[in-house]
């Protein structure tokens, strides 16, 4: 298991990145805060948003032993400069529209997408 963020001491991804392109890999991320991914995103097969869950419901999705609901409580930013020039104190859904990270699907991460 590999983990990326402030609190892990990961902050080269080459490692990870590496690992996407060798084989298919789900890149599940806990989402406690609205995390910067436009590096590792689009070399995931698959990108899994998480808040909390148990390793073991996780697995579950995976497996396709539970088919999951959710919307994003929080707006992913495109990117650094989209945070450095984001209106303080509002929230990403009032960002303008370039503000919003797009997958490489074209899905647009801000708030309420998801799966219902």
């Amino acid at each position: 298991m590999i983990s990326i963020g402030p609190d892990t001491g990961i902050h080269n991804i080459n490692r990870i990145i590496k690992i996407q392109k060798t084989v298919p890999t789900i890149t599940a991320i806990n989402f406690s805060n609205p995390w910067l991914i436009q590096e590792i995103e689009p070399n995931a097969a698959a990108v899994i948003g998480t808040f909390g869950v148990k390793t073991e419901a996780l697995m579950d999705v995976i497996r396709g032993r539970f088919n999951p609901t959710g919307k994003l409580p929080i707006t992913i930013p495109a990117n650094q400069e989209a945070v450095a020039n984001d209106k303080m104190d509002v929230p990403g859904f009032d960002e303008s529209p370039s503000y919003v990270y797009k997958a490489k699907s074209g899905d647009k991460y801000g708030f309420d997408f998801g799966l219902s």
